[in-house]
């Protein structure tokens, strides 16, 4: 076997990947949606006598909404009272749901395992934001998600165990 070859399931040649978005904005909401389609070649698996192609699909929908009432952009909120000037800045309430669904060439060709692989993810997520001026933000977020299959056995296959997630971050926009 030729050593530069890595063990296991490997991406090969070509890679297709068409992912159309949208963001809209009006007054204080605004939405950003994804939807993505990710064809790649594998190589490698448990049944490595044949390349597969292996189709992802996913997509986000999130939305926002600025509670101070200021216009909600794409780069961000301006307060119209910022914290250094003796303002509480602008508070942004912001969700989102998520999902990826991984193909099923990629369980078909032993690419994958269906007990240590999950066949999807769905995420909800719901969030804080603070915009102290112009160029500071501090955000505060939940998620939950939530797996179908990756745990049990190789004969009795069950969905892995949800996992919750609290992210906090300091963001200077410039």
């Amino acid at each position: 076997m030729d050593s530069d070859i890595p063990a296991g399931a490997y991406a090969k040649g070509d890679h297709e990947r068409y992912s159309p978005q949208l963001y809209w904005a009006a007054g204080p909401f605004s939405t950003l949606d994804e939807y993505v389609v990710s064809k790649q070649r594998v190589s490698g698996g448990a049944v490595a006598t044949n390349d597969s192609y292996v189709t992802n699909k996913a997509y986000q929908i999130e939305v926002g909404y600025v509670l101070t009432g200021e216009k909600a952009s794409y780069n961000g909120v301006n307060p119209a009272s910022a914290v250094q000037k003796g303002g509480w800045g602008a508070w942004e309430l912001v969700g989102r749901i998520n999902h990826l669904e991984v193909g099923e060439e990629a369980f078909n060709a032993g690419d994958a395992a269906a007990n240590t692989s999950a066949r999807d993810a769905t995420a909800f997520a719901i969030g804080l934001n603070w915009y102290l001026n112009r160029n500071i933000k501090i955000q505060l977020d939940y998620e939950l998600t939530e797996f179908k299959g990756g745990a049990g056995t190789a004969t009795a296959v069950s969905d892995r165990n949800d996992e919750n997630l609290i992210v906090s971050r300091f963001q200077l926009l410039f």
